[in-house]
């Protein structure tokens, strides 16, 4: 019955990490990194009651990854260094480009694990750290992405995809040092499981992407819109239930592997994703994607500058992992992949759930 750390665990998948160790391990104590321990409790409250219903102890420590040792008192220190598993799941997730950004990037997804590393790398106590990368740490490359450590991308999109691999090339090091027991996963785009959790997706990935759309038509659907990119079979999407129920079967295998490209082995379509946005608004004159705008008009210029941070993946046509780790448990759970049609339908009963929305703020 082990004590926990977890840092990210108010985030969307250390929300839902959190509620299924609760309830599906026998791990007693957990130890949460928070910045603010009021409003952690408050988005928490759920999961601190599941766990004193079931006689687990939830114990908060407030402090920040980008500083060292957190920026705990060495007795809240002392408390996290006596945890047997880590979860590592803090980040910073923006796509920008911009300078001003990537200082804060770096300082939460490369100086903390940096951080982190440095807390446990003499810990007589740990068994092992579970680290969320991501799968576009491996930048733009024409190979398939192993499960593996990755060599150093001729090129990376953003300052995130960097500071995920540089991340993952200090874990390396350490693992070499000080023999740390470290797990590498590689999500790809993290979705929502059900509709009950489209709120809190909201201002992410496909999502947000989605709601720029719908904005656009909201100005202006008496002509299509077109967007910068690429028609191609580029979306590769994780629910977040898949990735919680893969990494639980993970931590129960006796023989771990180092990295798992938490991916479907299959990309999914561009157009079909548009479809069902165009689907779920009803606009029929659609996204029209195209790699050059040639005059675009007033909305297409506004909407491709609120979707620059995307366009660098719009406009790429070639990415693939291998997922034979993360695929042979995928058999072993029974864990189906998603396909076209999904998706499609999927973002569709988005759209729809935004129009609710809508409704009901007025």
């Amino acid at each position: 019955m082990a004590r926990v750390f977890i840092t990210g665990s108010t985030g969307f998948v250390g929300c839902y990490l959190l509620t299924e160790l609760i309830e599906k391990t026998d791990i007693k104590d957990f130890i949460l990194l928070v910045r603010d321990r009021e409003k952690a409790k408050e988005k928490l409250a759920l999961s601190i009651k599941k766990a004193s219903n079931k006689g687990k102890k939830i114990e908060f420590v407030t402090g920040d990854v980008s500083k060292k040792n957190f920026g705990l008192s060495d007795q809240e220190l002392e408390l996290v260094k006596n945890s047997e598993e880590v979860y590592h799941l803090a980040s910073n997730v923006s796509l920008s480009r911009k300078w001003r950004d990537r200082r804060n990037i770096f300082q939460s997804n490369l100086e903390g694990t940096k951080n982190l590393l440095e807390i446990f790398k003499d810990s007589s106590k740990l068994k092992q750290i579970y680290h969320f990368s991501s799968a576009y740490a491996c930048g733009k490359t024409q190979e398939i992405v192993k499960e593996d450590w990755i060599k150093k991308p001729a090129r990376f999109r953003n300052p995130y995809e960097e500071s995920k691999w540089l991340s993952e090339e200090l874990i390396k090091d350490y693992t070499e040092k000080f023999n740390i027991p470290a797990v590498i996963l590689r999500p790809t785009i993290v979705i929502a499981a059900n509709k009950e959790q489209f709120r809190d997706m909201r201002y992410q990935t496909i999502y947000l992407f989605s709601r720029i759309l719908k904005k656009a038509f909201d100005y202006n659907h008496e002509k299509p819109i077109r967007i910068k990119g690429k028609y191609s079979d580029f979306l590769n999407i994780t629910p977040v239930g898949d990735i919680i129920k893969i990494l639980l079967e993970i931590r129960k295998s006796k023989n771990k592997k180092k990295i798992y490209n938490l991916c479907c082995s299959k990309n999914l379509s561009t157009r079909l994703f548009l479809e069902g946005i165009e689907q779920g608004i009803g606009f029929k004159n659609g996204f029209p994607v195209v790699e050059k705008i040639i005059k675009p008009t007033r909305i297409e210029r506004v909407l491709n500058k609120r979707i620059d941070v995307f366009i660098v993946y719009n406009l790429d046509d070639y990415l693939k992992w291998d997922v034979s780790n993360t695929l042979k448990i995928r058999k072993k759970l029974k864990i189906k992949e998603r396909d076209n049609k999904w998706l499609r339908n999927h973002i569709k009963e988005y759209m729809g759930f935004l129009k609710e929305l809508k409704l009901k703020s007025k």
